[in-house]
């Protein structure tokens, strides 16, 4: 199927190792959905490195700060599930698709609380992460580090 072999393309532009490079407001998202302070406090500090792999339609993500590392495996094909994150309170459920815009959109719930991140390419060495909860909104810049 020719829409299957296109969206696997875009979801393997994804593959790679992204340096944090800039980060805004992602403190206030986190107060919002009820993150503690100290958790705040540390994740607004760090310049995190993700690790994106792709092997069919689940992404492998694993988040490395210098201080923690944490790994979660998410179905790109809207399957629903549950992560536990160092980041929030309580586990998030929600769904991830990869559009065939290539925009890569989990939304979901942290408790009660909805969450909306979107990872857009914005070009071959850069990468875009928004977060959002309620009208708060987030924004990390990546920068792919070479292999």
């Amino acid at each position: 199927n020719e829409y299957k072999s296109y969206l696997s393309e875009m979801a393997e532009s994804f593959i790679g190792t992204w340096q944090t490079i800039a980060s805004e407001n992602m403190g206030a998202v986190l107060e919002a959905i009820g993150s503690p302070f100290l958790v705040r406090n540390i994740a607004t500090r760090v310049k995190p490195v993700q690790v994106i792999a792709i092997d069919g339609n689940m992404m492998n993500i694993k988040n490395e700060t210098g201080f923690t590392t944490s790994e979660n495996t998410i179905p790109l094909d809207g399957t629903e599930y549950c992560e536990k994150t160092n980041l929030f309170p309580l586990p998030f459920c929600g769904r991830t698709i990869l559009g065939a815009d290539g925009i890569i959109t989990t939304e979901g719930l942290v408790g009660d609380k909805p969450l909306k991140i979107t990872r857009k390419l914005i070009d071959t060495t850069k990468m875009e992460l928004v977060t959002v909860t309620g009208d708060i909104i987030g924004t990390r810049l990546l920068e792919r580090k070479p292999s």
